[in-house]
């Protein structure tokens, strides 16, 4: 997501459609580890979850408003989430970098997800830049280099149920590595195995929205 800080800058005096959030606690966290189990995005795309962060993801709508996620399962129109999303972290280091991650599980559909996951988006060498003008006490994800698949819209078949599309930040482990990775093959890709063989670890933060085509 090489436009980020370009969004930020342009978007600053966007309407804003949910209200600015206080500082992260252990309810907070709890509340979105929970979410995640009930989603069952534990276990489909982790065996655990348990972030010391909160995430956010902000849409910028065609019509000049935005929707920020403030509690996971956020239900996106697909025409409203086909821009890089902003993301906005609370309670992180300012001084480590971090790998972003974008999964579909439920492809072609949660019932038979044949080819899960889809990967939506993976960029290393993220930093925590300016205060979020979405999330109060948040800041927002910046890039130091480009990511190695930029975001890709949601775009499930029509009719297949509802996705779930997975935001999750890891820590970035030193000699960080993923040249083993085939980027041009989005689908069927192991988010865990990934994890375990990059040392990434556990994610500290994430997040989900829901996108459905009837």
């Amino acid at each position: 997501m090489a436009v980020l800080n370009h969004l930020v800058t342009a978007l600053a005096t966007i309407l804003l459609i949910t209200p600015s959030l206080a500082s992260t606690s252990p309810k907070d966290l709890a509340k979105v580890a929970a979410q995640f189990k009930t989603a069952g995005i534990v276990p489909d795309v982790l065996p655990r979850f348990n972030p010391s962060a909160l995430a956010y993801l902000t849409f910028v709508y065609p019509n000049s408003t935005s929707s920020t996620i403030t509690s996971p399962g956020l239900r996106i129109g697909r025409d409203d989430a086909q821009l890089p999303p902003v993301l906005s972290i609370q309670g992180l280091s300012d001084h480590k970098r971090y790998v972003g991650v974008v999964v579909d599980p439920d492809a072609p559909s949660r019932a038979d997800p044949t080819r899960r996951s889809i990967r939506h988006y993976l960029a290393p060498d993220l930093s925590l830049g300016q205060s979020s003008v979405y999330v109060g006490d948040a800041k927002v994800l910046v890039n130091a280099t480009a990511a190695a698949n930029d975001f890709r819209g949601p775009n499930p078949p029509a009719g297949s149920g509802p996705h779930r599309y997975v935001f999750l930040l890891y820590v970035q482990p030193a000699g960080f590595e993923y040249s083993f990775l085939d980027l041009a093959d989005r689908a069927g890709f192991n988010l865990s195995g990934f994890a375990e063989r990059t040392g990434m670890g556990d994610p500290v933060a994430g997040t989900y929205f829901l996108t459905e085509v009837v």
